[in-house]
């Protein structure tokens, strides 16, 4: 993959989590105010589909990390390689 690739790549990534986080602060507010007035029907659904966020969130950083460390490795291993080359 080329750098330009993975720094798109890991930009789409954060984009997407912004994202779900802000969804996720949505969904937590809304279930307060649900609790507040006292309309428990809304508050598990509420906490179901903001864990389920949470749970996306978690996978994707994860990848986003795995993925940075990987490219972090082979850019290492090409420079010890050019250097060895020279």
């Amino acid at each position: 993959m080329l750098s330009g690739q993975g720094s798109t790549l890991f930009a789409g990534i954060n984009a997407v989590i912004g994202l779900l986080v802000a969804i996720q602060l949505w969904l937590v507010s809304a279930a307060l105010e649900a609790l507040f007035s006292n309309e428990i029907s809304a508050v598990v659904p509420g906490f179901i589909a903001s864990l389920f966020l949470f749970i996306v969130n978690a996978g994707l950083y994860a990848h986003g990390r795995s993925f940075d460390q990987r490219r972090r490795a082979a850019l290492r291993g090409s420079k010890a390689a050019r250097e060895d080359a020279s």
